[in-house]
């Protein structure tokens, strides 16, 4: 279980600084995928290892394994999107290629394929 205890925020303003509203959140999924589960046991073991806590602040400590563990968790995630709309660009070149070559001769064969590659 995780927990932010009181974290501090600043908000610095400039007329030359356009604000983002976006911020990372976690995608639950994540958490069901075993790699990334082994991924991320291994990283806060190494961390814990490489960071004992007597060297510095349990706050320090507590914050900069957050970052670690949520850099490992955007690298999966970009990973499992990059495949997503490969397989995506995929099946759309291959349904534009089953639909011209039914266009040209209305092959019964080559509708089902089209269909069936439709439906995934």
């Amino acid at each position: 279980m995780w927990s932010d205890h009181a974290p501090l925020t600043i908000q610095l303003t400039s007329p030359l600084c356009k604000p983002k509203t976006t911020s990372w959140r976690l995608h639950e999924s994540l958490l069901s995928n075993p790699q990334v589960t082994r991924d991320v046991q291994q990283a806060l073991t190494n961390y814990f290892a490489e960071n004992p806590p007597q060297d510095t602040s349990p706050l320090l400590t507590w914050e900069a394994h957050k970052c670690v563990i949520r850099g490992i968790l955007i690298s999966h995630s970009s990973a499992l999107k990059r495949a997503r709309e490969h397989t995506i660009r995929e099946l759309t070149a291959k349904i534009g290629t089953l639909t011209q070559a039914h266009k040209r001769t209305l092959d019964d064969a080559l509708l089902g394929e089209l269909t069936a590659a439709g439906k995934n």
